[in-house]
C-alpha cells in the first residue's frame, strides 16, 4: 500500500515538473474521492485543502507559474508527511480547525529562509491566510435553506489576487443529499500586519483619559490651594478681631451705649470684613461636585430604589442575550437547546430581545415621569421658564453620556480595525468603515435615521430610540402640569396610531432573502437591531403613565411588598449596592458588545457550545463589562453628570 501510495505521488511529481517545464500545460488531472464538509458558520482548514484544490479537480488552472509550483510543493510535502494518502487523509487523523498552523509555517520560514544550510522549515516559501466565502443550499428539516460557509485556506504568498479568484472557484463541496447548488462568493487576504499602537485612534483614547485625569489631579490642586488659603485667612482674622477689642469696666458700661442697642446697624465696622462671593462658593462647590472623591462616594453611598435592581438585572440580561446571540451567529455546532437551526434559533433570540426592550422603555419612561414631576420647580413659571426647564433637563440627558461615548467609539473602530486585518474569522461589522463618517450621527443620538448598512455601532439603536422618546416625553409630561387633558389626548394619540402601525408591520408577509445570511440580516441579527419606533414608543408611553400614577399616589417608587413576588425579590432590588451598578448602564450597554467580540473572537478559532462554555463566558463578560464601566464612569461620565447637575439643574437657583 505505501509502495504504490509513493508510486503514486512520484508520479503525479514527475508530470508537474514536466507541465512546468513545457510552460503551456496547466492540468492536473486527479481521480480521487471528494471529501464533503459541512458546516453552518464557517471551516477553518489546515494546508490539508491544497490537495482538494489539486487532487480533486479536473480543471485547466489559468494561474501563474510561481503559485502553481509553490501549490505542487506544498501538496508533496504533505503527502511525504503522511498527512495525506493519496485519496483520504492518513489513518485517524482529524482536519484541525486553528488557522495558527499557517502562521507558524510563515514564521518557520521568515527564522530560517536565510540560512540555506538548515533545512529545519517545513516549506521553501512563505504563506499567508485567505478566507474564502461560498454560498450553498444545506438540508435542514424538511428543506434546503441557503447559508453562506467561510473557509479557510492556507495559499502561498506567490499567488496573486487573480490566482485565488481561479482556484477557490473550483467548488470544494460537490452536491448530495445535504449540501447543493454550491457558488463562490468572495475571498479576503488575512493581512496580519495590523497593529493597534500604529493607529492614530489608539492615542485619541490615550488623550482622552490623560485629559481626564489632568482635570482630576487639576481639580485636586485647586481645592487643596482653596483649603490652605482658608486656613490662612483664619489665622489671620482671629488675632486682628481680638486685638481691636478694648478692655470695659462696670463703671463704663451704659446699657444704652451699648453696641448691642446702639447703633445696631454698624454694629462690627471696626472688625476685618471676609466677602465670601456667591460666584466664589460656587465654584468651590462646582470643584468640590466633580472631584473623584465626590464622585465615588455618590456612587456607592446614596439609596438605591427598586428601579434600579430592574435596570441592573435588565443589564445582565441583555449581556446574556447578546452573548448567545454572537455565539449563535458564529457557532459550527447547533446541538445547544432543541432548536437545530441556526436561522430558528437567531429569530428566536431576537423575539427575546423584544421583550427585554420593551421592559428597558417602560422602566424608562417611568423614571423620566416621576423625576420631572418631582423635580419640576413648584413656583409658577412664564412659558420662557417652562420651556428653559425642558431645554436644561434636555442638555443633560444628551451631554451627560459624551466622553464615554466618544471614547468607545474609538474603542470600537481599533477592535473593529484588528479583526478585519488579523482575524481569519470574519464577523459582520463595518465599523472601522463606517464609524469615521457617522460619528456625529452617534453623538447626537440621529443614527436610527440611517440605514443599517451605514451605522456605527448598530447595538446602540435602543439608547438613540431612548434619547428621542425622551424629548417626546418631556413635551408630554409639561402638557401634563398645564393641561393633563392634551396631554392624555395627545398621549392616547400616539399610542394608537403607533399600535395600529406596528399591528399592520407585524401582519406583512413574512420576507424571504435571497439567503439568510444578506448583510442586512447579519447585521440585524448579529446586533440585536430592532428599530421600529413603533413597535417601542408603546411600553415607553405606558411607563409614563406608571411614574405619573406613581407621583401622584405615594412620591415615592418604594414598591410595597404587596407588588413583588416574595421578600427575598425585595430584598434584591432594593440591595445596597444596586444604585452602584445602576447608575454605569448605559456604558455597560456600549460596552458589552466590545467585550463579548473581544473575548470570543480574539482566539480566532471555531466556537462550539456549550452549557458550562456559555456560563463561564458570561460570568467573565459580565465581571469585565462592569469593571471597565465603572472605571470610564468614575473618570469620564461620572464628573460630567456632576458638573451638568451643578451648572444646568442647580445653576438656575443659585
Amino acid at each position: 500500500m505505501l509502495k504504490s501510495l509513493t508510486e503514486n505521488a512520484l508520479t503525479k511529481f514527475i508530470n508537474a515538473i514536466v507541465c512546468l517545464l513545457i510552460g503551456d500545460c496547466m492540468l492536473v488531472i486527479a481521480n480521487a474521492p471528494i471529501i464533503t464538509s459541512v458546516g453552518y458558520a464557517f471551516e477553518t482548514f489546515t494546508p490539508y485543502a491544497m490537495i482538494r484544490f489539486f487532487e480533486f479537480s479536473d480543471k485547466e488552472w489559468n494561474i501563474t507559474e510561481n503559485c502553481f509550483s509553490d501549490m505542487y510543493e506544498y501538496v508533496e510535502v504533505y503527502d511525504a508527511s503522511s498527512y495525506y494518502g493519496g485519496s483520504v487523509f492518513a489513518g485517524s487523523t482529524v482536519r484541525l480547525h486553528n488557522p495558527h498552523l499557517c502562521r507558524f509555517l510563515s514564521q518557520q520560514y521568515k527564522k530560517y529562509k536565510n540560512k540555506l544550510d538548515d533545512f529545519a522549515y517545513v516549506i521553501s516559501f512563505d504563506v499567508q491566510i485567505v478566507s474564502a466565502h461560498y454560498l450553498m443550499e444545506i438540508a435542514f428539516d424538511n428543506y434546503y435553506k441557503y447559508e453562506k460557509i467561510q473557509q479557510l485556506i492556507c495559499f502561498p504568498k506567490s499567488c496573486r489576487n487573480w490566482d485565488f479568484k481561479e482556484i477557490l472557484e473550483v467548488f470544494p463541496f460537490h452536491s448530495n443529499g445535504y449540501v447543493r447548488n454550491n457558488s463562490y462568493l468572495r475571498h479576503r487576504i488575512v493581512q496580519d500586519n495590523y497593529r493597534i499602537f500604529e493607529d492614530f485612534n489608539f492615542y485619541i483614547m490615550i488623550i482622552i483619559i490623560g485629559s481626564s485625569l489632568l482635570i482630576h489631579l487639576t481639580v485636586y490642586l485647586v481645592k487643596r490651594h482653596l483649603t490652605l488659603m482658608s486656613i490662612y485667612r483664619q489665622k489671620d482674622v482671629i488675632p486682628k478681631v481680638f486685638g481691636s477689642l478694648k478692655p470695659t469696666t462696670l463703671a463704663s458700661y451704659k446699657t444704652n451705649d451699648s453696641p448691642l442697642y446702639e447703633n445696631t446697624d454698624n454694629v462690627g465696622d471696626n472688625l476685618p470684613k471676609i466677602v465670601i462671593t456667591s460666584k466664589t462658593y460656587f465654584f468651590e462647590n462646582l470643584l468640590e461636585t466633580i472631584s473623584i472623591p465626590s464622585v465615588v462616594y455618590n456612587l456607592v453611598q446614596r439609596d438605591p430604589l427598586p428601579i434600579s435592581g430592574i435596570m441592573v438585572a435588565f443589564t445582565i440580561s441583555y449581556l446574556c442575550v447578546h452573548l448567545v446571540a454572537e455565539i449563535t451567529f458564529t457557532a459550527n455546532n447547533m446541538e445547544f437547546g432543541v432548536i437545530g437551526n441556526k436561522v430558528e434559533q437567531l429569530d428566536q433570540i431576537l423575539k427575546r430581545s423584544a421583550f427585554l426592550m420593551d421592559l428597558y422603555f417602560l422602566i424608562n419612561g417611568t423614571y423620566l415621569a416621576y423625576g420631572f414631576l418631582k423635580n419640576f420647580p413648584k413656583d409658577e413659571l412664564s412659558v420662557f421658564e417652562q420651556l428653559t426647564y425642558i431645554w436644561k433637563s434636555i442638555l443633560h440627558k444628551l451631554f451627560g453620556l459624551t466622553p464615554s461615548y466618544i471614547f468607545i467609539l474609538y474603542a470600537a473602530q481599533l477592535l473593529d480595525k484588528h479583526f478585519y486585518y488579523n482575524n481569519t474569522l470574519e464577523i459582520p461589522s463595518r465599523d472601522f468603515k463606517n464609524c469615521p463618517q457617522r460619528l456625529l450621527g452617534n453623538l447626537f443620538y440621529i443614527d436610527t435615521f440611517f440605514p443599517l448598512i451605514e451605522r456605527c455601532m448598530p447595538w446602540t439603536w435602543f439608547i438613540s430610540l431612548e434619547i428621542q422618546f425622551f424629548i417626546m416625553g418631556c413635551l408630554i409630561m409639561l402638557l401634563v402640569k398645564v393641561h393633563v387633558c392634551y396631554a392624555v389626548v395627545i398621549g392616547f394619540s400616539i399610542f394608537i396610531i403607533a399600535w395600529l402601525a406596528a399591528t399592520m408591520w407585524l401582519l406583512e408577509p413574512y420576507e424571504e432573502y435571497g439567503y439568510s445570511t444578506t448583510l442586512y440580516y447579519e447585521l440585524m441579527s448579529f446586533n440585536l437591531v430592532l428599530d421600529n419606533v413603533c413597535l417601542f414608543i408603546m411600553p415607553y408611553l405606558l411607563g409614563l403613565c406608571l411614574g405619573y400614577v406613581i407621583f401622584k399616589s405615594n412620591h415615592n417608587l418604594n414598591m410595597k411588598l404587596c407588588f413583588l413576588v416574595a421578600d427575598i425579590l425585595n430584598n434584591v432590588l432594593n440591595f445596597k449596592y444596586t444604585h452602584t451598578l445602576e447608575q454605569p448602564t448605559s456604558i455597560c450597554l456600549l460596552l458589552a458588545p466590545l467585550i463579548i467580540r473581544f473575548i470570543l473572537f480574539s482566539a480566532d478559532t471555531p466556537i462550539y457550545w456549550s452549557i458550562g462554555q456559555v456560563v463561564l463566558l458570561g460570568i467573565g463578560c459580565l465581571l469585565l463589562t462592569y469593571v471597565f464601566s465603572l472605571i470610564l464612569y468614575i473618570l469620564l461620565q461620572g464628573p460630567v453628570v456632576a458638573a451638568l447637575e451643578s451648572l444646568i439643574v442647580n445653576g438656575s437657583s443659585n
